[in-house]
């Protein structure tokens, strides 16, 4: 097992084997060592992929909601291939599309995403963790906007008890799902 301060190093011969994996660390500045990187092909995509997803997750907070979109997509074919569909990063990348796509008011495409992703978290993590809570809180946002009340506050009713039994009803997160679920039963 290297060393924590190997973690991170690579050299060019890994970088040239994919053009996306170049351009997202050129993008994200990683620093080349000229030391040999020997590591296993799946080391060296869960490391590209979380800072690919970091990088995604950057791209959405400045509002360049299609390139993240885009790029985001890219991550999860890319994990799904060498990680499999329910590795955590994967599930990660996925719950940031359906985020990204929630942004844009790309509300159907979002549903679908989530109420995919939703089952699988549930498997991974478990029905009341925060990633699954967050996910439930997406759909169910946007299934406010599409006017699918019903099934809005389900999802938000779901979220909002679940998060305040797990972190704690003055938790922020919390307070965040049980103010959509308020807001969703005043309608």
């Amino acid at each position: 097992m290297p060393h924590a301060h190997q973690r991170n190093r690579t050299d060019s011969r890994d970088i040239q084997q994919s053009g996306a994996r170049a351009d997202v660390f050129r993008r994200i500045g990683v620093k080349l060592r000229g030391r040999p990187y020997r590591r296993r092909s799946f080391d060296v995509v869960n490391i590209v992929g979380c800072n690919w997803f970091r990088l995604c997750v950057a791209l959405a907070r400045q509002g360049k909601y299609e390139e993240a979109e885009n790029d985001f997509r890219e991550v999860i074919t890319t994990e799904q291939t060498a990680l499999g569909p329910e590795h955590p990063a994967t599930l990660g990348s996925r719950a940031g599309l359906s985020n990204v796509l929630t942004s844009q008011g790309k509300y159907t495409e979002a549903e679908a995403e989530c109420r995919q992703l939703i089952p699988l978290q549930e498997k991974v993590f478990g029905p009341e963790h925060p990633s699954t809570l967050d996910t439930c809180y997406t759909l169910a946002y946007g299934l406010a906007q599409q006017g699918k009340l019903l099934d809005a506050k389900i999802f938000a009713r779901r979220a909002a008890d679940a998060a305040s039994k797990v972190l704690g009803a003055n938790h922020p997160t919390a307070q965040k799902y049980a103010k959509l679920l308020q807001d969703l039963r005043a309608r």
